[in-house]
């Protein structure tokens, strides 16, 4: 059984080898995944195992007794197989945990020599001329662009003019509209015929003959 346990050992971390951090991590995985086979396959005949020796208790006692012997002996196996597959998570979470502070170590070494490429270049005093030559530029670019969006002088008429101007051009407008319209008919709204005093004096006469 520990020479079992010296294979995997040697299997992982043999003498001629020198593997890398992530040679080992892929390597404790196939460990972890073959004792979790094997973890499973103990489990499965100390079950098989139990149920035959309750069978045979009462007609082979002699059959029930080795199928006990042989669960004790899977039991003993699926114990050290457990004590194995601990050790071999624990190492690959620590090792895992340990690859990774060292990438994030290894980020932060680059971060640090790339700003202090950058710096070398600049300083305070540098920045501080770069924002003025921006500020400078910017005032620069501001008065152009008030210089193009101003009014042309040669576009700035009299507004009087153009008031009046406006006013001849409605008068016309008038004009033609009351020439389209034409004269409008005269008539003295007095000379209409009073038809209710006709009727009246027609009907005077009518009551005089019926009266007769």
């Amino acid at each position: 059984m520990f020479q079992w346990v010296s294979n995997i050992y040697s299997y992982l971390f043999g003498p001629s080898n020198v593997p890398t951090p992530q040679n080992t991590i892929d390597n404790l995985r196939n460990v972890e995944e073959t004792l979790l086979k094997k973890q499973t396959f103990l489990e499965e005949n100390i079950k098989t195992e139990a149920s035959n020796a309750r069978k045979l208790a009462t007609t082979n006692k002699r059959a029930a007794i080795q199928a006990l012997r042989k669960k004790k002996q899977f039991e003993a196996e699926l114990a050290t197989n457990d004590g194995v597959l601990a050790n071999i998570q624990n190492q690959l979470l620590t090792l895992e945990n340990t690859l990774a502070n060292a990438e994030i170590v290894d980020t932060m070494k680059n971060v640090k020599n790339a700003l202090k490429d950058v710096h070398k270049t600049q300083d305070a005093d540098n920045v501080h001329d770069l924002i003025d030559d921006i500020a400078e530029q910017q005032e620069l670019a501001e008065e152009i662009s008030g210089a193009i969006s101003s009014p042309n002088q040669s576009d700035v008429y009299n507004q009087s003019e153009l008031d009046d101007e406006l006013a001849e051009l409605q008068a016309e407008v008038q004009s033609a509209e009351m020439a389209a319209i034409g004269p409008i008919p005269s008539g003295d709204i007095g000379d209409k015929p009073h038809t209710d005093s006709v009727k009246t004096d027609n009907a005077e006469p009518r009551k005089q003959q019926i009266a007769a």
